[in-house]
């Protein structure tokens, strides 16, 4: 496709929101051959099997552009009216935003205080939220107090991190002694090489960045030092769809991928943070994130980090079903001042904060970039989010037997307040605790996670208790039910459960 043909595209994507693939998702029981059949007697082409899920299959027809303006219902219908099919649905690629800031400046300043000299790797001192960089005595201390937690040899070693995102340059020497293949994938081209497209018109260096802030490697002169800097990470690349887009599919691939070796996957983007949509995990995205804090990790669940959002004032990260699911833990920043940062979204599902650029004059993030460069310009809470889960790796390899709903818990009652107390919000909750939607219940503690992890009592399991609804009955004549059968309440709920919403 040429070039001015993918603006074209992007151009119109962004007004209308997604595009049909050629392109369903099927789940079929009985194996492979029950599929392959079904596709044969109903004139489909069966792609292959969903990554990860069983019985589920991808299919395609011919008649079907590969990227359309509208769904094709008929051939959706046809497949959901096969007794042999639970549900399938036509794939759309959705527009999901990376969240990062590109038009921050850094204001860089000569450290007072703290911890230079640490590490020799060239931007240490500017990973100001990694040590005390206070210009004034009188200050607060800021930093996420993870020396403390090096000097007790703890460094996220056996620890396995992926990040969803636009790829990995997985072979930059900052990076590539700690890349773990066996995690690592790229789904938008299907091949196991999660290097990003290098282009000049979309720029994906989103994942190397975040890559980089959890496990760039200490002491060799290059880069930064990662919060988790022995850990091992992949990169999962699935955001370079169509205009920058993802669909269903694809996100239940990235969630589940590796799902017997990941521990934490960490997750910067989201739906359009515009204030007008509102979006949350399609079928196989949410079935993925229960799998994984059922199946992953032996059973104790895999932690999932999201960010929770860049909308500022215009936009309420209640709105986005990613970061406000109970599977996932809810990320925001804080400026280098202990301020609510201008692209914040309040909401109450963000448990925690972590640093991030906040006002112009503010420092930024520094890590790895493509081209095995460096940079200090990572910015919004796509930033916050793998400094995160830099530091739950780190509580992992002090305890690995902590659940996912242990980590939540964890997060919650270390959290710290103090630095960022002067902000409005603050509220004490029933059980004692300072929360604000702002921020959470406070900055993450890298050195208070790891020593309530040491000697943590596992929390009861997750229960998920349902209410049946009882409804009166209404019988409808044969006469009228077939009058209006499109618009019957009993076929529209079959419709629904079967084909989603067509």
């Amino acid at each position: 496709m040429r070039v001015q043909s993918v603006l074209v595209l992007i151009a119109i994507y962004r007004l209308v929101g997604a595009f049909y693939a050629n392109e369903w998702v099927v789940r079929v029981l009985g194996g492979v051959q029950i599929a392959r059949q079904l596709a044969d007697e109903l004139n489909y082409d069966l792609v292959r099997q969903v990554l990860g899920f069983d019985d589920t299959y991808i299919y395609s027809h011919s008649s079907q552009p590969s990227i359309g303006k509208r769904s094709n219902t008929n051939l959706t219908l046809r497949l959901c009216d096969d007794s042999r099919v639970e549900w399938a649905e036509q794939q759309t690629w959705r527009r999901r935003d990376k969240r990062g800031l590109l038009d921050d400046k850094i204001q860089s300043r000569r450290h007072l205080f703290g911890s230079v000299g640490f590490f020799n790797d060239e931007l240490w001192e500017h990973q100001w939220y990694m040590q005390d960089t206070r210009t004034e005595p009188g200050l607060p201390r800021l930093d996420l107090k993870v020396i403390p937690v090096y000097l007790k040899g703890i460094t996220g070693r056996n620890v396995r991190v992926v990040v969803l995102d636009d790829g990995l340059e997985f072979q930059h020497t900052d990076l590539y002694p700690n890349y773990d293949p066996e995690i690592s994938h790229d789904l938008n081209d299907g091949d196991p090489d999660p290097t990003p497209r290098y282009s000049s018109i979309t720029p994906n260096n989103h994942g190397t960045r975040c890559a980089g802030e959890i496990a760039m490697v200490a002491n060799n002169k290059k880069c930064g030092v990662g919060i988790a800097f022995n850990a091992k990470i992949g990169g999962i690349r699935m955001l370079d769809g169509q205009g920058g887009s993802a669909m269903d599919r694809i996100e239940g691939e990235a969630l589940n991928f590796a799902l017997d070796k990941v521990d934490i996957y960490s997750a910067s983007w989201g739906p359009t943070d515009d204030g007008v949509t509102v979006e949350g995990p399609g079928r196989l995205a949410q079935e993925a994130l229960e799998r994984g804090v059922r199946k992953g990790r032996g059973g104790k669940g895999v932690i999932y980090v999201w960010a929770s959002g860049n909308g500022g004032s215009k936009d309420d990260c209640s709105c986005d079903g990613y970061t406000s699911s109970i599977f996932t833990l809810s990320v925001g920043s804080a400026s280098e001042q202990g301020q609510f940062p201008w692209y914040g979204e309040l909401c109450p599902s963000t448990l925690a904060s972590t640093y991030s650029s906040g006002a112009y004059s503010d420092q930024m993030i520094a890590t790895t970039d493509l081209h095995n460069s460096c940079t200090v310009k990572h910015t919004g809470t796509s930033a916050a989010a793998p400094i995160a889960a830099g530091i739950i790796a780190l509580v992992l390899e002090v305890n690995p037997k902590l659940t996912w709903r242990d980590v939540q818990h964890l997060v919650v009652w270390t959290a710290d307040m103090t630095p960022l107390a002067y902000n409005e919000g603050w509220i004490v909750n029933a059980a004692g605790l300072h929360v604000n939607r702002r921020f959470g219940f406070g900055l993450m503690d890298a050195l208070a996670l790891t020593k309530a992890a040491a000697n943590w009592t596992t929390v009861p399991p997750w229960k998920h208790c349902t209410i049946p609804l009882n409804c009166t009955s209404l019988d409808i004549s044969r006469r009228e039910e077939s009058k209006s059968s499109e618009k019957s309440p009993t076929k529209l709920l079959q419709i629904f459960n079967k084909c989603g919403k067509i």
